[in-house]
C-alpha cells in the first residue's frame, strides 16, 4: 500500500542485497588472492623439491631453480605489497597530498623515464605549457605509470604513446593513449577489476599480476577523478 511498512520493507530488502554484495565480492577476492598465489608457491615447492632429490648436485639445474625460485618470490610480494597499498588507500590511511601540478612536466618527467627503459617505444605530448591541475603528484604519477606500463608491456614494447590534456566543462581531462593492439570488447568491462586479465599466458609471461589497473582506479577514487577505458581506430587503447 506504499505505506511505512513499504518502506520500511524496501530499505531492508536493499540492505540485505548490499550485504550479500558484500559477502560475494570478498568471496571471490579470497578465492582470487588464493589463486593468484598458488601459482608461485606451486612452481616455488617444485623447484625446492627438485633441488632437494638430485638438483643441488648439477650446477646447472641449481642456478636454474634458485633463479626461478628468486623470481616467484618476487612475484609473491608485489602481490602481496599491491594489496597492501590498496587496503589502505581505500581505508583512507593513505590520502591524498593536494597541490598545484604542471601537467606538461609531469608528461615530460614520465615520457623521460619510459624512453630510457624502453629505446624503441615513441612518446607524443599535446598539453599547454601553463596548465595545471589541483592533486597529488605523487598518485597521479603512479597512475600514468601504470597506464604506460600496461601499453607497452602488451604491445610489445614498440609502441607510440600519446598524452593529452585539455579542459572541459568537467575540469580537466588527461588521456593516455598507444597505437598497439587495443582492449577486446569482451575485456573492457573487466580490466579495472582486481587479478583480471584478458590474455592469461600473454599477462603472466610479462609479469602481470592483474593488479595495476585495479591501483590505478583506486588512487583515482582517491583523487576525486574516475578513470574509463577504450579503444582508437585503426587500432590501440586509450585511458582517461
Amino acid at each position: 500500500r506504499d505505506d511505512e511498512i513499504d518502506e520500511l520493507s524496501r530499505t531492508f530488502n536493499d540492505l540485505f542485497l548490499r550485504i550479500k554484495t558484500d559477502f560475494d565480492r570478498e568471496r571471490q577476492f579470497s578465492s582470487d588472492v588464493s589463486h593468484e598465489l598458488n601459482t608461485p608457491l606451486t612452481v616455488i615447492s617444485g623447484q625446492a623439491n627438485l633441488l632437494l632429490r638430485w638438483g643441488k648436485d648439477n650446477p646447472e639445474q641449481l642456478e636454474k631453480s634458485l633463479l626461478a625460485i628468486k623470481n616467484e618470490s618476487k612475484s609473491m610480494h608485489a602481490i602481496i605489497g599491491n594489496l597492501l597499498q590498496i587496503s589502505r588507500i581505500e581505508s583512507g590511511r593513505i590520502k591524498p597530498v593536494v597541490k598545484k601540478v604542471n601537467i606538461k612536466e609531469l608528461y615530460e618527467r614520465i615520457a623521460d623515464e619510459f624512453s630510457s627503459l624502453f629505446p624503441k617505444a615513441g612518446f607524443e605530448i599535446v598539453c599547454e605549457t601553463l596548465l595545471t591541475l589541483n592533486t597529488d603528484s605523487e598518485m597521479l604519477h603512479q597512475v600514468l605509470t601504470i597506464l604506460v606500463s600496461n601499453s607497452l608491456k602488451f604491445s610489445q614494447e614498440e609502441c607510440t604513446v600519446s598524452f593529452v590534456a585539455g579542459s572541459n566543462p568537467d575540469g580537466i581531462l588527461l588521456r593516455v593513449s598507444d597505437d598497439g593492439p587495443g582492449i577486446a570488447k569482451k575485456n573492457l568491462p573487466y580490466i579495472f577489476d582486481r587479478f583480471y586479465r584478458g590474455d592469461e599466458a600473454h599477462t603472466r609471461s610479462a609479469g602481470g599480476s592483474g593488479l595495476g589497473l585495479s591501483i590505478a582506479r583506486t588512487l583515482c577514487s582517491a583523487m576525486g577523478a574516475r578513470i574509463t577505458a577504450g579503444n582508437v581506430k585503426p587500432h590501440g587503447a586509450f585511458f582517461e
